[in-house]
């Protein structure tokens, strides 16, 4: 019975994950058709990267890393310490958000000009305006992460995982019934909009919590609650978490140097494959880990474990990696093109959709051993990839843009490097660490794994010749029709061969 328990609750989780990607989606697509790549999503992506990236990068795993486990086991004890632990850590990070949002306010036009230097006057004036709005939302976020950790920690994740689909209902209706928003007025609103969802996600978390006598309140005694004590478990942890918030204000920083336009392309592209490859690699990584932790002790157990997830990992991120990379503009035409989306714009992101294509594998496999590494409590080798991925990533990007001149594609082909810089550094962590995490068959199941995936990418290729033509000229729903035939098409054989390969997981029989 609990383990169907436990089943239903990861179904539902993923569930509500995807309703809220394709949610996000959708607001992404209303968000294009309306502002293409004028001065005002220009502007706009620079404000929102720049605030969600420093939250990412200051607080997220901090959270995750820091408040979960120290509150778990303080509730095991004392509920009363726990909650003293959950009050202050609360106050301790609204305060601390507020701070950094006014300093952030105040110094808008100083960070846009670090994260963005090379934008047009009137964008990086406008994008500083937004900032100065956006930053608040900062507060809300970080106190929402608090009171999910409360709710996880006492069982409840169904909720938690519904909740972010209220801030895209919010901004979807905005952007529906206001209008116009190609004007400071409308941007601004937009912001705002932006900063009230996630105030309205931490209202509406406060409700079970009040309901089951776990909302923290207000309490100033950090040294005493344990606050400190928390931060200082897992520094590594937090450091590890930094690979895709830095690299995305690297990209923005570079983008800048291209155009103004260039920053909107990859804004919309690394949308799409942040959809793609998010739901992909959190339903693998949210399976696994539980199993991970649960057999860390078990070396053999443990390695099996490993071993099956990244296994799982690279056949499903195969076949997303050759149809995001053989069908990059006709999905991006299908999703974006219509009203100020111009063909321009389409043609610029379906290319850069189809490079970033090819770092899905190696994402997949840097957030699937940074849960293996958390397993064994090595968190320190997920700190040392991450730093690796980013500082290769921002060294590729220099010397594709200033050395070789190259525009969003050598952006987009640097990240690409970046990402499996990460991936690497993390397999020869694993190799070194973990005794029989690859043998010598694995050898020959790699040579066969990427023979299943050619294969496909021939067929896909062929179809796609046949079917596509110019993606921009095909309405959406020939669009759609070239997606399907192809993707499926793709699949099929995908899975034939895999299975002639004897790729596909054995079924474990059933002890009498």
């Amino acid at each position: 019975m609990k383990e169907r328990s436990a089943a239903k609750t990861v179904s539902a989780m993923i569930i509500a994950t995807l309703f809220s990607k394709l949610l996000g989606m959708a607001r992404q697509i209303i968000f294009a058709s309306k502002l293409g790549d004028s001065i005002y999503a220009v502007a706009f992506a620079s404000a929102s990267k720049i605030t969600l990236s420093v939250f990412d990068i200051l607080f997220s795993a901090a959270i995750l890393a820091c408040f979960i486990p120290f509150y778990g086991r303080l509730k095991k004890h004392s509920e009363d310490e726990a909650r003293g632990f959950s009050s202050s850590f609360l106050t301790f990070t609204v305060v601390l958000t507020a701070a950094l949002a006014a300093v952030g306010a105040v110094l808008s036009r100083q960070l846009i000009s670090v994260f963005a230097p090379m934008l047009s006057d009137e964008a990086s004036s406008l994008a500083a305006q937004l900032l100065s709005i956006m930053f608040p939302m900062m507060i809300f976020t970080a106190a929402a992460y608090v009171l999910v950790g409360i709710l996880q920690s006492h069982d409840s994740f169904i909720f938690p995982s519904i909740i972010s689909l209220l801030s895209n209902v919010v901004i979807i209706a905005f952007l529906l019934f206001y209008g116009d928003i190609a004007d400071k007025t409308g941007i601004k609103l937009l912001a705002a909009t932006y900063v009230l969802s996630w105030f309205l996600q931490f209202a509406t978390l406060t409700v079970p919590l009040i309901r089951k006598r776990l909302m923290p309140g207000f309490s100033f005694q950090f040294k005493k609650a344990g606050v400190f004590d928390a931060l200082k478990m897992s520094p590594a942890v937090i450091v590890g978490a930094w690979l895709m918030p830095a690299s995305t204000l690297i990209t923005n920083f570079f983008a800048s140097f291209v155009s103004d336009a260039s920053v909107a392309v990859f804004d919309y592209s690394i949308s799409v494959w942040l959809i793609a490859s998010g739901v992909l690699t959190y339903g693998v990584c949210n399976f696994i880990f539980p199993k991970l932790s649960a057999v860390a002790e078990d070396e053999q157990t443990f390695i099996e474990a490993a071993r099956g997830g990244i296994k799982a990992a690279l056949l499903l991120s195969l076949p997303v990696t050759v149809g995001l990379w053989l069908l990059g503009d006709n999905v991006i035409c299908l999703l974006y093109l219509r009203g100020n989306f111009s063909r321009e714009l389409a043609d610029a992101c379906g290319k850069t959709l189809s490079i970033l294509a090819w770092s899905t594998p190696a994402y997949c496999i840097t957030e699937l051993l940074s849960r293996v590494f958390y397993s064994k409590k090595t968190a320190k080798f997920s700190m040392i990839a991450s730093v690796g991925g980013v500082c290769v990533f921002f060294a590729c990007c220099a010397a594709s843009r200033f050395l070789l001149d190259a525009g969003i594609d050598g952006i987009a082909v640097s990240f690409c490097i970046g990402q499996w810089a990460a991936a690497g550094v993390s397999i020869v962590f694993a190799m070194i660490n973990i005794t029989g995490f690859i043998c010598k068959s694995d050898i020959k199941k790699i040579f066969f794994g990427a023979v299943s995936a050619a294969l496909p990418a021939v067929l896909g290729a062929v179809l796609s010749v046949l079917l596509k033509k110019d993606a921009a000229n095909l309405s959406t729903f020939q669009n759609f029709l070239v997606c399907a035939i192809v993707f499926s098409g793709e699949c099929v054989l995908y899975y034939i061969c895999i299975k002639i390969f004897g790729l596909l997981p054995k079924k474990q029989k059933k002890e009498v």
